[in-house]
């Protein structure tokens, strides 16, 4: 009417627009404030040139399932006898077992002058394998000091043979209390079974 303002009148697009642009900023404020884990490594021994290792025999490496509270990404702790600390802030950058085959493996292969080592979730890539290393893994965990231990049995037999298990049991203390010095102790304690194996497997 003539006379009279004319007062424009809220879209409700504009509403949902700026609840759209609140709610995008709580969420990454919220991701903001949660810590990203930290992920570790055991480490690999560096396999050199592919094409200048003349090796003809493949050895496969294979293990058993973790104890059932080691199988998990996230990095165990021992406290007492009986109890244990899941860390969710501190995980394996891959499933244990297989961290540990690979990690094992590589340092099999870098010590053995005649064979191949391989893990078994890549022996398909390789020639019939004519040696198999079978690790069962009983414990391979730290506690609050800094304790590692690795303990189990293993055993190397040619391809057609039967076997028998010996067993190991090793424990080595972390440099520090931090997190990446018990991995770093873990993978020491990898360097002994590995010198342990290859004793065993002379001539190799």
């Amino acid at each position: 009417m003539p006379g009279k303002t004319a007062r424009s009148v809220p879209s409700p697009l504009r509403g949902y627009r700026y609840t759209h642009l609140i709610l995008i900023l709580l969420f990454c404020l919220g991701c903001a404030a949660t810590p990203q884990p930290r992920f570790y490594h055991l480490g690999i021994h560096d396999p050199g040139s592919m094409d200048e290792d003349i090796r003809q025999k493949v050895a496969v490496l294979e293990t058993t399932a973790l104890p059932r509270h080691l199988d998990r990404p996230q990095i165990v702790v021992r406290r007492e006898t009986h109890e244990l600390v899941v860390h969710e802030d501190h995980r394996w950058a891959a499933p244990l077992d297989r961290l540990f085959r690979e990690s094992l493996a590589s340092r099999l292969d870098g010590i053995f002058k005649t064979t191949r080592v391989v893990p078994s979730d890549t022996i398909s890539a390789y020639p019939t394998p004519t040696h198999r290393i079978r690790v069962r893994i009983l414990d391979f965990s730290s506690n609050t000091d800094g304790i590692i231990r690795l303990a189990g049995f293993f055993s190397v037999q040619e391809a057609r043979e039967g076997t028998t298990e010996k067993p190991f049991d090793l424990h080595t203390r972390a440099e520090g209390k931090s997190f990446s010095d018990f991995v770093a102790a873990q993978a020491l304690a990898l360097n002994m079974l590995a010198d342990i194996i290859a004793a065993e497997a002379a001539g190799f």
